[in-house]
């Protein structure tokens, strides 16, 4: 499933020539990608730490260490994501993904 050159390999994720890549589910977020921003009561932040925070299958530290290593391996692919809104979209995305935990836990109960 790699596309190109393998960087670094996760439990879940890999970064490659390409992107990132998921291992158990073929999810993929081409390099030129890694920069898109959201808005919300004007503020700008950094999609993908968010996005990603919701799906149930995803190892959410896992793909914090790909997503950061993306960054570095890729940079000039994609937008710059100023701190603020890197900050903020992992800020947003911890409490999305804790959110998820919290009613996994609550239903299994």
């Amino acid at each position: 499933m790699s596309s190109g050159k393998v960087h670094w390999e996760g439990k879940q994720w890999r970064v490659t020539d390409h992107g990132l890549e998921s291992l158990p589910v073929h999810y993929v977020i081409n390099a030129e990608r890694l920069g898109e921003t959201n808005q919300y009561d004007d503020e700008n932040f950094a999609d993908w730490p968010f996005h990603v925070a919701e799906k149930t299958w995803l190892d959410y530290q896992d793909f914090l260490r790909a997503f950061f290593i993306a960054l570095d391996v890729h940079a000039g692919k994609y937008d710059p994501l100023s701190n603020t809104a890197l900050g903020e979209g992992l800020a947003r995305g911890l409490k999305r993904h804790a959110e998820l935990l919290t009613r996994k836990q609550t239903n299994a109960a």
